[in-house]
């Protein structure tokens, strides 16, 4: 195979790689190594000229930590859109108080270890909220708060950054 063909070759395969990665983060703008092992290789690969197509192209920002294994494309609008707010499976719009648990939770999940409890993790959002003066604290005892919160789990687990192994989110609410 002469030096010619190898080349033509490679850049071919390295085509074909940007582009697999680049449909997939389109189709998939959060993804995980461990729910995408077949092209998170390819993406980490290719994460600089994926992140200078992105900015170039569409003005979007991508973040890939392979330690993490994590890429997340942050697709900009060009404007703020309340037309599309966040909802799980099978239920309403986000309201405020979804959004704060939402993040509350982000942030609790930050602090636990791989493997937690529904209970743990509510208490750790109940903690954060109480220390911040700014937000009402989360009440796990109440229903509607306990709704709220899984709402927002089914939100996470609805985007693969969440999975739930045992328990009933259903019976936490009641």
């Amino acid at each position: 195979m002469s030096d010619t063909t190898l080349a033509i070759a490679l850049e071919a395969t390295l085509r074909s790689e940007r582009k697999a990665a680049l449909r997939h983060l389109l189709r998939h703008p959060f993804t995980t190594a461990r729910n995408h092992p077949e092209i998170f290789p390819q993406i980490v690969r290719h994460r600089q000229w994926l992140g200078d197509w992105f900015a170039e192209q569409p003005g979007w920002k991508l973040l890939v930590d392979p330690a993490a294994g994590l890429a997340r494309l942050f697709k900009v609008p060009w404007r703020a859109d309340a037309t599309r707010p966040a909802r799980c499976t099978r239920k309403p719009a986000f309201d405020p108080r979804r959004y704060t648990l939402f993040c509350l939770t982000l942030a609790a999940l930050d602090d636990s270890p791989a493997q937690t409890t529904l209970a743990r993790l509510a208490e750790l959002v109940a903690e954060s909220s109480a220390e911040s003066g700014n937000l009402r604290r989360f009440d796990p005892d109440a229903a509607g708060e306990r709704r709220a919160f899984v709402d927002a789990l089914r939100l996470l687990v609805d985007l693969g950054i969440l999975a739930l192994r045992d328990g009933d989110t259903d019976r936490y609410v009641q």
